[in-house]
C-alpha cells in the first residue's frame, strides 16, 4: 500500500513539520494520530516518517530512510492567461504531469481585466500547485513565476 506524501514545511536534522493549514488537515480531517507512516518529501528527497507529535497547528514527523522515488524532467511551461477557473485547471494538470517551472504569459490578445487581476492569483496559483504536488506525490513543487 502506498503511504500518503507530504511536503515539509519545516526540516531541522532527523525532524520535519507541517505547520498551518496542511497540519490542521493532517491533524483534525485525517485525524492523525502519534506512530503513523507517512512518506515526507524533504529538500528534494522522500523519506519515510512516524508522526512524533500532533497538534491543530503543528504535526512533527521522525524522518526515516529515505525512499527511491522517480525525479521530474526539467520542463519550462509558458501559459497564455485565460479564463482564471481553466488557469487554475491547467495549473494543477501541468503540476500533476512533472512540469519543473509555470510561466504565465500576458499576451497581446489577454483580456485587459484578466491581465491586471493576473498579479493578485499568483498566490492562489501556487496553493493550487502545493496541492496538486502532494496528490500526484511529486518530490519538489513547481516553480509559478509573476505573470510576464
Amino acid at each position: 500500500m502506498t503511504r500518503r506524501r507530504w511536503i515539509a514545511d519545516e526540516t531541522s536534522g532527523n525532524r520535519a513539520a507541517l505547520v498551518g493549514e496542511h497540519a490542521r488537515h493532517l491533524a483534525q480531517v485525517l485525524r492523525a494520530h502519534i506512530g503513523q507512516e507517512f512518506e515526507i518529501s524533504v529538500e528534494g528527497h522522500v523519506r519515510s516518517a512516524r508522526i512524533a507529535a500532533v497538534s491543530p497547528e503543528r504535526v512533527e514527523f521522525e524522518l526515516g530512510e529515505a525512499v527511491s522515488t522517480f525525479r521530474d524532467f526539467p520542463i519550462t511551461v509558458a501559459i497564455s492567461v485565460f479564463k482564471f477557473d481553466r488557469m487554475e485547471w491547467a495549473i494543477e494538470k501541468c503540476t500533476e504531469l512533472g512540469v519543473e517551472r509555470i510561466v504565465p504569459l500576458i499576451a497581446a490578445r489577454t483580456e485587459a481585466r484578466l491581465a491586471s487581476a493576473a498579479g493578485k492569483r499568483v498566490d492562489r496559483w501556487r496553493r493550487i500547485a502545493h496541492q496538486a504536488s502532494e496528490q500526484s506525490r511529486r518530490v519538489l513543487l513547481p516553480v509559478i513565476d509573476d505573470p510576464v
